[in-house]
């Protein structure tokens, strides 16, 4: 599941769809996201 949140990151780096899709908290997203995406900055209160 790891691998599938990771690509779906990569993807979109849509904060809120993956919360939606993998049902999991903010903080975690913008974990994945930061790590899918180096160069973008998430603010988890905002996702």
């Amino acid at each position: 599941m790891v691998a599938s949140i990771y690509d779906e990151a990569r993807e979109t780096a849509h904060p809120v769809r993956l919360m939606r899709v993998f049902g999991i908290c903010s903080a975690t997203v913008a974990k994945y996201v930061a790590a899918a995406h180096p160069d973008k900055k998430v603010d988890p209160i905002q996702a």
